[in-house]
């Protein structure tokens, strides 16, 4: 999902900064349009696979996407109307959407895309976008190794999901103060 994410956001990008430059050199639309096209459409399929990360509403959310991407043919209309109301030239339009672009795009990469996505995610809390963020969990290796020196060879070895639950089965413990929990696992 990086991959895609990445090769889709760099070819509208470069859709972008050529269309800034479309009022010197016309013959640029050629490339620019094909390439904020593909990028859009690229961009729509990770999309539509985030929405198995939240599998209630995922119907729901397909669909908004769909309209969404449906939706953006007005994308033209409601250039032309930014630049009748304040008098801006279109390379000016575009230069102003791909600082929004790029500033959204990141956004995107770093916090809400997954190294990968369970297709069979049984309810709304069993997976977190952000929390299998690629970027961030390569941000933050660095930290895992240095505490993981410090922290014997069994422990490192559990699975993110168990040291999860060994988490909220502490801070429950914490909360309630159960004294007599019966724990099937060594921590």
């Amino acid at each position: 999902m990086v991959v895609s994410r990445t090769l889709s956001g760099l070819i509208m990008i470069t859709g972008f900064i050529l269309m800034y430059f479309i009022e010197d050199y016309e013959i640029l639309i050629w490339g620019a349009w094909p390439c904020l096209a593909v990028g859009a459409i690229a961009n729509h399929i990770p999309n539509i696979q985030m929405c198995l990360a939240i599998p209630t509403f995922k119907g729901t959310l397909m669909a908004f996407f769909g309209g969404v991407f449906g939706a953006g043919g007005v994308t033209a209309l409601i250039m032309m109307e930014i630049m009748e109301a304040f008098t801006v030239g279109i390379s000016d339009i575009f230069l102003y959407w791909l600082i929004a672009y790029i500033f959204i795009f990141i956004i995107k990469i770093v916090f809400w895309t997954p190294a990968h996505i369970d297709p069979n995610i049984a309810d709304d809390n069993s997976y977190s976008i952000f929390s299998n963020s690629a970027i961030i969990s390569l941000l933050t290796k660095g930290d895992q190794k240095a505490e993981s020196a410090s922290v014997d060879q069994t422990k490192s070895d559990q699975t993110p999901f168990l040291k999860m639950f060994q988490t909220t089965v502490k801070s429950f413990e914490s909360k309630v103060s159960v004294k007599s929990f019966d724990r099937n696992f060594k921590t």
